[in-house]
Order: structure tokens, then sequence, then C-alpha cells
């Protein structure tokens, strides 16, 4: 039932730019998470949770 690639219907100007930065801010926090060692990282995600 899924569609193929070339069945793919196509985003709204709307929807690219909104896509676009949410790729961004994902790049961004991933970035982000690189930066800190091991422990800091673990004590982050646990803040997260909360």
């Amino acid at each position: 039932m899924s569609a193929g690639p070339e069945r793919m219907p196509t985003m709204s100007p709307y929807e690219e730019r909104r896509w676009s930065e949410l790729q961004r801010h994902w790049a961004k926090k991933a970035e982000r998470r690189q930066l800190l060692p091991p422990k800091a990282g673990l004590c982050s995600a646990r803040q997260a949770d909360r």
C-alpha cells in the first residue's frame, strides 16, 4: 500500500521551508551532543526526560 518514490506527493513551499528548518535544527542538536563528553551527554539526556 505504500507509494513508491515515483508517486511521492510534492511538498508545498511552506512544507519545504519547515522541513529544511527541522533538518537544520536536528543537525545543530546532533552537533551539540558530539561536543559533550560522554558523562555530560548522559546527564543531559536524563534532564531531558524530566
